[in-house]
């Protein structure tokens, strides 16, 4: 019974013991790669924790010796090796300081990594940062990395990432690492959709930066909550978008629409709209548009767009012509994606009652006009240029699709739209007799 006893305590010991080794980020790297110090430690009752901390040396993998934990082939080996073995001695005596100081509790990961790292002078002072603190230095991690790819830093998923810590702001209860759970993933969806009045793709995409980040700070040690991993805990909402598209019945009857008196101001609104259908331009191109990029004389539009940074022309069609001449002498109408899409459903009910009211060839659309936005002028661009029958690759000149295969899963070419515009083409091009008679 007391070798049982004292077999179970040397196991119990045996898991309680820290390691305390040195690898290479990349081993197979044909470079240089960063040598990093891994602490592992923990017991069996409370989990095994990881951290990985870079001291600062760079080696060519082949001049390390894993095994023996010594550089190798190189002048400065003795120096490094030194250098090793008071970086290892210094963790580990920050770890047995911590956890005498804290009746033998295990640091959080996050905690002992940054206490090693002003250790061995790796960082100057203990960052006294919470939840939110760390998402902002996520975010400027994301610009880090833009930046070694070449890409621009203001557009893209630094600024969701940016978006979604705002919403974490706003939301009503200061969050922290070990209150991301299922009770606050609900509370959260219901903040997203009800408070804000997120569709549910938006919704999901804050719900997927929120995991992008836990999984970060998780990586690096300063969360050990992993309750988001979970697929039935945190779920990333998702529904297929809808093809909202007005055709060109439709691009007239909201040209044609008079607002007056209080409803004045949402003119300049229906004609950023209507910019955005005859141009094919994204909210993000459009929305730049000044006097310097239109051309009057030769009826063109010349701007590089902001996505591809690709320069495009884009003509005056009759329709763009009708609405730029308006504004040849004053500022083109260019606002806010927000501020446009809220006066856009405004119009969108204006429209629905007009359409009504017309009773089209004795058939309502069945569309819910209240849904337009700024993006339903691309769709629509490209949508009408392509039933108008221009070649596709024409209009992905403009558009900026890469391969016909993106263009037309963009626009989503519906089985009865095919049937229409083949009924077109046939009647256009009438029947072909090769046939001669015999006389």
């Amino acid at each position: 019974m007391f070798f049982l006893y004292l077999c179970l305590g040397q196991i119990k010991k045996l898991y309680a013991m820290a390691s305390f080794i040195f690898t290479l980020k990349n081993p197979k790297s044909k470079e240089k790669t960063s040598l990093r110090l891994q602490v592992s430690y923990g017991k069996m009752e409370t989990g095994f924790r990881n951290v990985k901390i870079y001291i600062g040396e760079s080696l060519n993998p082949s001049q390390w010796d894993q095994k023996s934990q010594k550089v190798k082939g190189i002048k400065t080996a003795p120096e490094v090796n030194n250098k090793l073995k008071r970086t290892a001695l210094k963790a580990e005596n920050v770890l047995r300081k911590y956890k005498n100081d804290h009746n033998d509790q295990d640091p959080p990961p996050g905690t002992l990594k940054e206490l090693i790292e002003v250790a061995i002078n790796r960082r100057s002072v203990i960052r006294a940062l919470d939840f939110y603190g760390y998402f902002e230095e996520f975010i400027e991690l994301q610009k880090a990395r833009r930046k070694t790819e070449g890409k621009p830093i203001e557009r893209s998923i630094v600024g969701d990432y940016k978006r979604t810590l705002d919403l974490l702001k706003e939301f009503p209860e200061k969050l922290e690492f070990n209150k991301i759970n299922e009770t606050f993933y609900h509370k959260y969806v219901v903040f997203l959709k009800e408070e804000k009045g997120f569709r549910i793709n938006t919704t999901g995409k804050h719900i997927k930066n929120l995991k992008a980040f836990l999984n970060w700070a998780t990586g690096e040690g300063y969360n050990t909550n992993v309750a988001f991993k979970k697929p039935r805990v945190f779920k990333v909402l998702k529904e297929e978008s809808v093809n909202f598209y007005l055709d060109e019945d439709e691009l007239k009857i909201i040209k044609e629409l008079k607002f007056e008196g209080k409803k004045a101001h949402l003119k300049k609104y229906r004609d950023a709209f209507l910019i955005a259908c005859w141009t094919g331009l994204r909210y993000s191109d459009f929305s730049r548009l000044t006097l310097d990029n239109i051309d009057y004389e030769n009826k063109w539009i010349h701007i590089r767009t902001k996505k591809t940074k690709h320069p495009v022309i884009i003509p005056f069609l009759p329709e763009l012509e009708e609405v730029m001449e308006e504004y040849k002498d004053k500022p083109l109408p260019v606002y806010q994606n927000q501020t446009i899409n809220k006066y856009l459903k405004e119009i969108g009910q204006i429209m629905s009652e007009k359409i009504k009211e017309l009773n089209i060839n004795g058939e309502l659309r069945d569309k819910d006009y209240s849904s337009l936005t700024t993006h339903a002028g691309r769709r629509s661009f490209c949508s009408n240029m392509y039933y108008r029958g221009i070649d596709i690759e024409m209009i992905m000149a403009i558009s900026g699709h890469k391969t016909e295969k993106q263009f037309r899963d963009y626009i989503k070419v519906e089985a009865e739209d095919k049937a229409k515009k083949f009924l077109q083409q046939a009647r256009e091009r009438g029947p072909v007799i090769n046939l001669k008679i015999a006389r």
